[in-house]
């Protein structure tokens, strides 16, 4: 009799077939694929640590900058060729033109305050040829000290500060630690990620495996099934029930190996090799370790996202008092010094002179010094509008903030409520796994006696071991949901979790 099972079967038949020969290297395969291995792997090739991990550096170097302009700074200026050409107007002279050719070079230092002001100093030296158009050629050496004061005023709310200054370090700085809670964040997930897609191949393995055991017993039970039938002793009906659960079993078998291979890809490329076929993996541990906490706001606290919003906070704050810089009055004090030469010089046409006669008593210095007071007119309505934008950005990062710790203490309350759950649930599976052995002994027993069938046995064995995986199953759970809690408590899963294994 043909039964339309059997036309099931003769289409999934290849496929499963195909599939079914995927796993024979496990048996023999001595590789085996660690959870320290697995972890390390995902951190080197993760592209999106690495992306995380290059914007931290990125974000130091940003902070080093900013630093970097606390600094002094030295400008060297040369001026190889520089030509003038002026019109004398009549006079006691007569007119003519003049031509002036000179080379000269400078130094400037620039030394930033603490008050965010600026002290500039500059030593500057002219050579230069006068040519008039009339009488003999001269040297003249212009050597020049300069002294200048830049300070702005009012910024910070202080008059001269130095609140200004160390809000604008302190801004830098957030940006920097943000980018290394990010990363934290960033390699949590991964390892996350790559735990979560380690304990669902093994899921999966034990469940194709369990699968053609199941599949197996079936056949078996289908054979006697039909000699069964055809003494009479069942119906039709008895018989093709047992071919379409037998059919069922096979297309789980399928839909199984195929989420397999899906999910051994994805571990694989998360770790970034090519495959995992072949490769053992180790027993989980059953659970990690978790503090106790009491109030679940305060507990997610050292998350690090957390710890990005509260110095998102602090950023605006630090960006209110900066943005106080613009449109401030500002102070300068400057004073500049050059010598001069005496009125009557011996040699005035002398290279060597227009040194030496600098020295003389009829020299002179020609000393400038002033004082000037920048203050900014009709900016009043600029500047209320960036004092409102910065109290806005302020409160949305405070409003977001709180938000995201309500919303992380709530996925914290459910994932301990899951958390009691999954350990009530080993609980209960513990007394079945109990209750599944003394069976396995008890039907082992009768068929010592000869009371019972091998396929009897093998039917409660099977029992057993769905049992066990089911166990497997839960604990790969409560492992990942320690993980998850100990995320949300800030801790660092890369460490905690290597050091766990031993590393």
């Amino acid at each position: 009799m043909k039964y339309q099972g059997d036309t099931i079967s003769a289409f999934f038949a290849p496929v499963v077939l195909l599939l079914a020969l995927l796993p024979v290297s496990w048996a023999g395969a001595a590789e085996t694929l660690s959870l320290t291995t697995a972890v390390r792997r995902v951190l080197e090739s993760d592209p999106g640590i690495q992306v995380s991990r290059n914007r931290t550096l990125q974000a130091r170097e940003r902070y080093n900058l900013t630093l970097s302009g606390t600094r002094p700074r030295a400008d060297l200026e040369v001026r190889p060729y520089t030509y003038d050409r002026r019109r004398t107007p009549p006079g006691p002279s007569p007119a003519g033109d003049t031509q002036t050719y000179s080379v000269g070079a400078g130094l400037f230092l620039r030394q930033p305050l603490t008050t965010s002001g600026a002290l500039s100093a500059g030593i500057d030296h002219t050579t230069r040829r006068v040519s008039p158009e009339e009488g003999a050629d001269r040297w003249d050496q212009v050597p020049e000290v300069s002294l200048r004061w830049d300070q702005p005023l009012m910024a910070g709310e202080q008059i001269i500060g130095s609140r200004l200054f160390r809000a604008g370090l302190r801004e830098a700085e957030i940006g920097f630690s943000q980018a290394e809670y990010i990363h934290e964040a960033t390699r949590n997930d991964a390892v996350r990620e790559v735990l979560e897609l380690y304990t669902r191949t093994g899921n999966l393995r034990r469940s194709t495996e369990l699968l053609r055991e199941t599949i197996e017993l079936l056949r078996r039970q289908l054979e006697s099934a039909e000699l069964d039938r055809q003494q009479g002793l069942i119906s039709d009906t008895a018989l093709l029930a047992l071919q379409v659960t037998l059919n069922n079993r096979r297309e789980a078998l399928f839909s199984t190996q195929l989420q397999l291979v899906q999910v051994e890809q994805l571990l694989a490329r998360s770790m970034g090799m090519d495959g995992i076929e072949g490769m053992e993996l180790e027993d989980l541990p059953e659970t990690l370790p978790i503090p106790q906490f009491s109030d679940l706001r305060t507990a997610v606290r050292d998350n690090p996202r957390v710890r990005v919003g509260e110095l998102t906070v602090e950023q605006a704050e630090k960006q209110t008092i900066l943005g106080t810089a613009t449109d401030r009055p500002s102070l300068s004090l400057f004073a500049r010094a050059m010598p001069v030469y005496p009125a009557e010089r011996e040699e005035p046409d002398s290279f060597s002179a227009s040194f030496s006669d600098l020295f003389t008593s009829d020299a002179g210095i020609d000393v400038t010094a002033g004082l000037a007071v920048t203050v900014p007119l009709l900016t009043a309505r600029q500047r209320a509008y960036r004092t409102r934008i910065d109290e806005l950005t302020r409160r949305n990062a405070v409003l977001e903030l709180e938000d995201l710790e309500q919303v992380l203490a709530n996925m914290m309350r459910t994932l301990t409520m899951n958390r009691r759950f999954l350990e009530e649930r080993l609980e209960l599976l513990e007394m079945d796994i109990d209750y599944e052995e003394r069976r396995v002994q008890n039907e082992r027993t009768l068929l010592e006696a000869g009371v019972t069938t091998d396929l009897r046995v093998r039917e409660v064995e099977l029992d057993l071991r769905s049992r066990l995986n089911e166990r497997s199953r839960v604990r790969a759970e409560l492992l990942l949901n320690s993980l998850d809690i100990l995320s949300l408590l800030g801790e660092d899963l890369e460490a905690l979790f290597l050091s766990s294994r031993g590393t």
